[in-house]
């Protein structure tokens, strides 16, 4: 889903349907680049659930993550919810040598004044995180991650054109 050169709601509802233009040198489906300061963590960013659900299925085996992050869920809740609400999928999946690191399972809300990405399936969750590999913390100290988490709210902004990032209901400790 390409959200870019957007003037109004009419351009982004028209938006909607199309599908996430490649950066040139793709090595996989939606946008995949590497992170400047962090250039053994690719990150991509996805709008079709089908699309990305073997690997996500097969990382939330081994993952850090409650029912409220696996596929079944938020790919029902997408389904029989988002869809109706008129949100698009925008699932950050950030992988380090290969393997999934992390998936930030977000979703992109128009209406009214303002964009808005969050959590999907945010409106019937308790709280709301990544999933994220077991061994996240040793592969991703305090320091790496606030460089990590820059790199990714700037493939946001790149690609989604929002006016906020509402990561609501988020526990204070993952």
């Amino acid at each position: 889903m390409v959200f870019g050169g957007m003037s109004s709601q009419a351009t982004f509802d028209a938006q909607i349907e199309s599908r996430l233009e490649p950066r040139s040198g793709v090595q996989t489906p939606g946008v995949m680049a590497a992170s400047a300061l962090q250039p053994d963590i690719f990150l991509s960013l996805h709008d079709d659930l089908t699309e990305i659900e073997r690997e996500w299925r097969a990382f939330e085996e081994r993952a850090d993550c409650t029912v409220f992050q696996t596929f079944d869920w938020l790919a029902t809740w997408q389904r029989n919810i988002g869809a109706r609400e008129g949100v698009t999928p925008a699932i950050v999946i950030g992988r380090h040598e290969g393997e999934i690191l992390f998936i930030l399972p977000f979703v992109v809300e128009a209406g009214g004044f303002a964009r808005r990405v969050t959590w999907l399936g945010s409106y019937l969750c308790n709280y709301n995180r990544p999933l994220l590999a077991k061994d996240f913390s040793k592969r991703v100290d305090a320091t790496r991650f606030v460089a990590l988490w820059r790199e990714i709210t700037q493939l946001l902004r790149s690609r989604l054109h929002h006016d906020v990032l509402d990561l609501e209901k988020m526990p204070e400790m993952i």
